[in-house]
């Protein structure tokens, strides 16, 4: 039995390499829309792309959702918070860029882009 609340979610989401942020259920409020899991990629700290330096968070995100998922036969919604980074060398060219799909979300479920 797990007991780990990491791989309990890799378990029941099907999906390796993401953080569980948080699960919504409007049914609380009488709704019968799907359920609503909150998920960001886990992993290193990517590189910069144009010369393979340090990056940090802009502290932004852009939501993804993926859909046509089921748990215990109720919809699910997977909504996935894509950070947006940019490289610490202040005379680097790179525009800032977002997390690249690591667990292969996207190849999974199709998405609906909510930002």
């Amino acid at each position: 039995m797990q007991q780990t609340p990491i791989r309990i979610a890799e378990i029941l989401l099907g999906l390796k390499d993401v953080n569980l942020i948080g699960v919504e259920d409007p049914a609380d409020e009488g709704s019968k829309a799907p359920l609503r899991v909150h998920i960001e990629c886990r992993g290193e700290r990517p590189k910069c792309p144009v010369c393979n330096g340090m990056s940090y968070s802009k502290g932004t995100t852009s939501l993804v959702e993926l859909y046509d998922l089921q748990s215990f036969g109720r919809p699910v919604r997977l909504i996935w918070h894509k950070r947006r980074w940019e490289c610490r060398d202040g005379n680097c060219s790179s525009p800032s860029w977002s997390d690249v799909d690591t667990s292969a979300l996207c190849h999974k479920f199709p998405t609906i882009s909510l930002q």
